[in-house]
């Protein structure tokens, strides 16, 4: 009987057919080369990154992580989102035809199975935060609207009034100790 092996204990084989699947993948995803797959508009095609190819021992599965990422041009992010796993849940079977005409030089190419990650997430909170930060900058240089100067309702927070040498004169019996 033999032991299951862990993500960790994975072969240098699997793991090397797992980076040749999510880079042959990507490069079909992104060319359009899957002739029989159904049509997905190129710019939302674009957008899917094939992040991990995790395959198993016998090299028959693999198992491929995918994102997709925010479009600049559009708001509806998570619609796309929906419509870019759909449609690659949909088209498997040609896509892993397509995959075989890449890895010809395989006994036999794995069957495809899609797990949507949301790597695309954290970049989408990041064009987010730097698309608030540019509006902020433009409107009056920071947050809320105060001016970029450090002064908020008449007090001039940058205003720096601490003196090293009033301090120890105004302070120092406060060291003093009573024994």
């Amino acid at each position: 009987m033999h032991a299951v092996r862990t993500n960790d204990q994975r072969s240098k084989r699997q793991e090397r057919v797992g980076q040749l699947v999510r880079t042959e993948l990507g490069k079909i995803l992104h060319q359009g080369s899957a002739s029989r797959a159904e049509f997905l508009d190129a710019d939302l095609r674009q957008r899917i990154s094939v992040v991990k190819a995790d395959v198993s021992p016998d090299l028959r599965q693999a198992r491929i992580s995918i994102s997709v990422s925010a479009s600049l041009a559009r708001e509806d992010t998570a619609m796309d989102k929906r419509r870019a796993y759909a449609w690659l849940v949909n088209n498997a079977k040609p896509l892993r035809h397509a995959l075989s005409q890449k890895l010809s030089h395989m006994k036999s190419c794995p069957e495809l199975k899609f797990v949507q990650v949301d790597v695309a997430a954290a970049v989408d909170v990041m064009y987010l935060i730097d698309k608030i930060s540019s509006g902020n900058d433009k409107r009056s240089g920071s947050l809320l609207g105060e001016s970029p100067s450090g002064i908020m309702g008449g007090v001039d927070f940058d205003l720096d009034m601490d003196d090293e040498d009033d301090w120890e004169e105004e302070d120092e019996d406060f060291f003093l100790t009573e024994d």
